[in-house]
């Protein structure tokens, strides 16, 4: 340890969780010799903005921290985890985080989700990005969402199983991922009702109709139980 730089840590959490044990975290960190910030923030629906995002990005520079090997840490609800979510996909075009969620809802939501967002121009969560699933590059992404729609596709009668099949085959012959182990259908499902409700009522998937041909539906979310 005595050859390698010093660990710096960035915290951001929320105010009133920073009353009832922001001295245990900060004891924890002094116990180890590491440099950090912790930024306390009345992390509220009504101020869940951008101007918050700006005021943790501003304090993620002045303490410098490296974005290849110190994430930053979100500890606090589910108002805390997505402006601190948003905060660090801005901060270097994405530095990684992570998320200490304190209540029940923020347990089964925010530190689980795939998306970040702030309240803009009245609407709620209008600014915002996508987590990247980890290990896992953009091609990979891609792929799985094709071979997503390929199960789709045959659900609805557009492919036979044998072209199914095919199609899925000739991906993992490539040595392409054809799903994830974060990629659980209640996510799909959740995120395809979030989508819905941004594309007045009706969601568009690109959806193969054979080998070699696909054609583009508009169908509202009714997924199967299983795929």
């Amino acid at each position: 340890m005595s050859n390698s730089k010093p660990v710096k840590r960035f915290i951001v959490i929320d105010k009133t969780v920073h009353k009832l044990y922001g001295s245990k975290v900060s004891q924890y960190f002094d116990e180890r010799g590491v440099i950090y910030k912790i930024l306390p923030l009345t992390t509220t629906e009504e101020n869940k903005s951008m101007e918050l995002v700006t005021k943790i990005l501003e304090e993620i520079h002045h303490l410098g921290i490296d974005r290849r090997s110190e994430p930053i840490i979100a500890l606090g609800g589910g108002v805390c985890l997505d402006v601190v979510g948003l905060a660090a996909s801005l901060y270097r075009r994405r530095t990684p985080y992570i998320r200490v969620p304190t209540t029940l809802l923020s347990y089964v939501d925010a530190s689980v989700g795939a998306k970040t967002g702030v309240n803009f121009a009245g609407g709620k969560n209008k600014l915002g990005s996508y987590k990247v699933l980890p290990a896992l590059l953009h091609g990979e992404a891609v792929n799985i969402d094709m071979s997503f729609m390929v199960y789709v596709a045959q659900q609805k009668g557009l492919l036979t199983k044998d072209e199914k099949d095919r199609i899925i085959q000739c991906m993992l012959g490539l040595e392409l991922p054809v799903w994830h182990q974060e990629c659980s259908l209640a996510l799909v499902q959740k995120s395809l009702r979030e989508r819905l409700k941004h594309s007045a009522g009706s969601v568009r998937m690109p959806l193969p109709t054979g080998l070699g041909r696909a054609g583009k539906t508009i169908s509202s979310v009714c997924l199967p139980s299983s795929i």
